[in-house]
């Protein structure tokens, strides 16, 4: 609440408010309503840290579902080797607008992209992912998973295109993953990162990807306004 507070202030830099949620809980409801807000744009659960079948439980799926009838969305946060287990959510829950964050936490430092075979096969979920039509990709956290010689667009250029040519780009939106981006090659240098990978495409595609994208996805309507 405190932060949706914040966004709803005028001169300040945030303008919506993605909230931490447990779904697996029967009081998510009543959480819902705690923290209810024009702000609130959606709920996030970290997935990676928790049992793989937390999201196939039905009380998980029936919260999930709530969110899409409050309009409101949920950022998935799971690893590579999960990206099936969110593909199944996203199906369950067909009412409900789905972020996937992180690009879904590929091995860059274990991946040999894009000979690899955990690259490939990290491109085959990915693109079953998004063939689903409730689900977009978040561009993000990537340098955090990489080693430190691969903390360049000349090494994470194959995931960027992989996720370009899933997702497209009316359906992917951008994330400095701030403070988690200290534990690669922090925030500046993921910015350049990202302007040297989105440097060849048409600037109607950049400003979606970077702006237009997340404002419309979250529900962002004052976002042109304040940026």
């Amino acid at each position: 609440r405190f932060f949706c507070e914040l966004a709803g202030d005028a001169g300040n830099a945030i303008l919506g408010v993605v909230a931490s949620g447990r779904p697996e809980h029967d009081g998510f409801g009543d959480y819902l309503d705690k923290i209810a807000s024009p702000k609130l744009a959606g709920i996030r659960r970290v997935l990676h840290t928790q049992p793989d079948e937390l999201s196939r439980s039905a009380l998980f799926r029936e919260n999930v579902a709530r969110l899409g009838a409050r309009g409101l969305t949920f950022d998935l946060c799971v690893l590579q080797r999960q990206l099936g287990l969110a593909a199944e959510l996203a199906r369950a829950c067909p009412s409900t607008t789905f972020i996937l964050d992180h690009c879904g936490v590929p091995d860059i430092a274990g991946n040999d992209a894009p000979r690899g075979e955990g690259f490939r096969q990290w491109v085959s979920a990915i693109r079953d992912f998004a063939a689903l039509s409730n689900v977009n990709g978040k561009i993000s956290g990537l340098t955090a998973y990489a080693a430190a010689h691969q903390r360049n667009a000349a090494h994470l250029r194959p995931y960027i295109d992989t996720m370009l040519e899933a997702f497209g780009p009316s359906r992917l939106v951008w994330g400095g993953d701030w403070p988690v981006v200290n534990l690669g090659s922090g925030l500046p240098a993921w910015c350049d990162i990202t302007r040297e990978l989105l440097a060849g495409l048409p600037e109607a595609d950049r400003s979606a990807i970077l702006l237009e994208n997340a404002a419309r996805i979250y529900k962002l309507r004052d976002a042109a306004d304040r940026l």
